[in-house]
């Protein structure tokens, strides 16, 4: 009994005397923070850059839906359940609209409408008709055509007629155009004074057959008359 009791002792003894259990607090190390670097193709947005957002595109889960599930078309229903308009026509195409001209009424005199403006469209003059000559115009033929001549010095032209005409008229154009100098005359050659080729210039001739009343008839025949200082 006493060999137990001074076991016990023995044993509070040792656990009351003996060393500290707790464990000793370590000091942290200092340890130096170095960044992560960036990717080689890394590049800083430009001032002002405001990324664009991005749109999830949710999946259509009544894609794959069949159509009879609840849906009645003729009803005004859309295989994905949606009311539909009641003048909806399933399956029909809408046809396009059809453009009517307008009817152009035609230009009168004295068509006014009530604002007093006249409604009268107007035309464009129409394009000459071209007439045919007869066969006999090709008898007229010029024998002298363009001349040389010097300031001053007379011109005589010459020409083959018409069997059914007997005058011809003579028409000498200035270099602007105008005539400066016409006569009639009979038979195939008339001589152009020298006091119409006032300047060295280029001066035209034209000759045209006319008949009994004067009236030129046919197409004409032209040269030209050049003229110089001697």
């Amino acid at each position: 009994m006493r060999k137990l009791i001074w076991g016990a002792a023995l044993v509070l003894l040792v656990a009351a005397c003996g060393g500290d259990d707790t464990a000793p607090t370590a000091t942290p190390s200092r340890t130096p923070f170095e960044p992560t670097p960036l990717p080689p193709t890394w590049t800083p947005s430009p001032p002002g850059f405001v990324p664009s957002p991005t749109v999830t595109v949710l999946p259509d889960d009544t894609a794959d839906e069949p159509a009879a599930q609840g849906a009645d078309v003729n009803a005004g229903e859309s295989p994905g359940g949606q009311q539909l308009p009641p003048t909806w026509t399933p399956g029909a195409a809408q046809a396009r609209p059809t453009v009517t001209p307008r009817s152009v009424r035609p230009a009168t005199g004295g068509d006014t409408g009530q604002s007093g403006a006249s409604s009268n469209i107007p035309t464009g003059t129409p394009a000459p008709t071209w007439t045919s000559q007869p066969d006999y115009c090709r008898e007229l033929q010029a024998i002298i055509g363009d001349v040389r001549v010097y300031v001053g010095q007379s011109v005589t032209l010459s020409w083959q007629p018409i069997g059914r005409f007997d005058n011809y008229l003579v028409e000498i154009r200035h270099p602007g155009g105008s005539v400066v100098h016409s006569a009639i005359a009979p038979g195939s050659a008339y001589t152009v004074p020298g006091d119409v080729f006032t300047q060295a210039n280029v001066y035209g001739w034209e000759v045209r057959a006319i008949d009994e009343n004067g009236d030129r008839v046919c197409y004409a025949i032209s040269g030209e008359i050049i003229t110089s200082f001697p």
